[in-house]
C-alpha cells in the first residue's frame, strides 16, 4: 500500500539517485558470492514467491526495449531494474528464518536511530538549499529521506511489536521526528493511508484509528507541513505544476507508441519551472512504465502489485500471528 500510493506522486525506484555506488556495488558483490556459493559449493533450494514471475517478466521486457540509437540513455535505468531484481532474489534467499529477520531489523533500528539525530541536526542547523527547514540527513534531499523512512518505519513497527522493550519505543521518538522533518508529502501521505488501510482491514482497532487521525490533524497544524500540503490542493506549488507539465508530456509520448512504449530510459520531459534540466521520468512510476514500456509493460507492473496484495491478504487470512489478528 505504501509503495502503490507513493508511486502516484514519485517513483518508488529513484532512478535519478542510482549514483549511490557503494550500495549498488554491495548488492552486486553479494549476488556474485551467492551465485558462487549456490552452484559451486552446494546450497539449499532457492526460495520462490508469487512476485517472482512478474519481476522477471518486467526485467526481461525492459531489456528487450534497448535500442542502439538510445542505449546510452537506457543503460542506467536498465541497471536500476537489474539491481532491484537482484535485491529481491538475495532477500528471499538469504533471509530464511525469524532469527535472520531479527538480526536484520535490529541493524535497521540502530542505524536509523543514529541517522535520525543527524537528520534533526540538518533540519535545525543546516537548512536544505540554505533556506528551507526540512531534514535530509545523509540523503541528497528531504524527499529521498522520506522515501527511505516510509519503507523503514513499518519494519521498525514489526520489530517493536515483537520485542516490546520500553527503551526501543523511546528510541522511536527521534526516528519519527526525523521522518516528519522531511515534510515529504508523498511519504507522509503514503504512510498515513497505509496505516489506515492496515487498521481497517486487519486490526479493526478504532480507538487506535481515532488516535492516528487526531495525531495527523495535529501535524497538519505545523506551519511548514500545512503550507506544503495546501499547495497541492491550491496548485500554487512549483513542484506540483512541474508534475502536471511532465504528466502531459507522458500522455503525449504514450500516444505515439502505446503498445510497446518508447523504450526504458527514453522518457523525455520538458524543463520544469523550478529546474532547467530535462527530466527522464514522469515523477509517477505507473506513468513512467506506461510511456517507456507501453501497454505490455504496465500490465506486467499491475500484475506485480496484484500478486503482492493477493499474497498479503492470503497470509493475513491464514495467519494466527498477532500482527494481523
Amino acid at each position: 500500500m505504501i509503495f502503490a500510493s507513493a508511486n502516484l506522486y514519485n517513483p518508488s525506484l529513484r532512478i535519478g539517485f542510482i549514483n549511490i555506488y557503494l550500495s549498488n556495488a554491495l548488492i552486486l558483490v553479494t549476488g556474485v558470492f551467492f551465485v558462487f556459493h549456490y552452484f559451486l559449493l552446494g546450497s539449499k533450494p532457492l526460495n520462490h514467491t508469487p512476485v517472482e514471475l512478474p519481476i522477471m517478466l518486467f526485467f526481461i521486457l525492459a531489456i528487450t526495449t534497448i535500442r542502439p540509437a538510445t542505449i546510452d540513455n537506457q543503460l542506467k535505468r536498465i541497471m536500476a531494474y537489474g539491481i532491484f531484481t537482484t535485491s529481491y532474489f538475495l532477500t528471499v534467499n538469504l533471509i530464511r528464518n525469524k532469527e535472520h529477520i531479527w538480526v536484520l531489523l535490529k541493524g535497521i533500528y540502530f542505524t536509523t536511530l543514529a541517522g535520525s539525530f543527524y537528520t534533526i541536526y540538518t533540519f535545525m542547523m543546516s537548512p536544505f538549499r540554505g533556506k528551507t527547514f526540512r531534514g535530509y540527513g545523509a540523503f541528497i534531499n528531504p524527499n529521498t529521506l522520506g522515501h527511505y523512512m516510509v519503507i523503514v518505519l513499518p519494519l521498525l513497527a514489526v520489530y517493536l511489536i515483537y520485542r516490546k522493550k520500553t527503551v526501543l519505543y523511546i528510541g522511536m521518538i527521534p526516528i519519527v521526528l526525523s521522518f516528519l522533518s522531511s515534510i515529504s508529502r508523498t511519504a507522509i501521505l503514503s504512510l498515513f493511508l497505509s496505516v489506515v488501510f492496515y487498521n481497517l482491514l486487519f486490526k479493526r482497532n478504532y480507538w487506535y484509528f481515532l488516535g492516528l487521525f487526531l495525531f495527523s490533524v495535529a501535524i497538519l497544524f505545523v506551519p511548514a507541513v500545512n503550507s506544503r500540503f495546501l499547495s497541492v490542493i491550491t496548485l500554487h506549488d512549483t513542484s506540483v505544476l512541474a508534475r502536471i507539465a511532465i504528466w502531459k508530456d507522458a500522455i503525449r509520448q504514450f500516444s505515439q507508441s502505446p503498445f510497446y512504449g518508447v523504450g526504458v530510459g527514453n522518457f523525455f520531459g520538458s524543463a520544469v519551472p523550478y529546474d532547467s534540466k530535462i527530466f527522464n521520468n514522469a515523477f509517477n512510476m505507473f506513468m513512467t512504465v506506461l510511456v517507456e514500456m507501453g501497454a505490455v509493460g504496465i500490465l506486467i507492473y499491475i500484475y506485480f502489485w496484484a500478486e503482492i496484495f493477493k499474497y498479503v491478504f492470503k497470509m493475513a487470512k491464514n495467519s494466527t500471528d498477532n500482527l494481523f489478528k
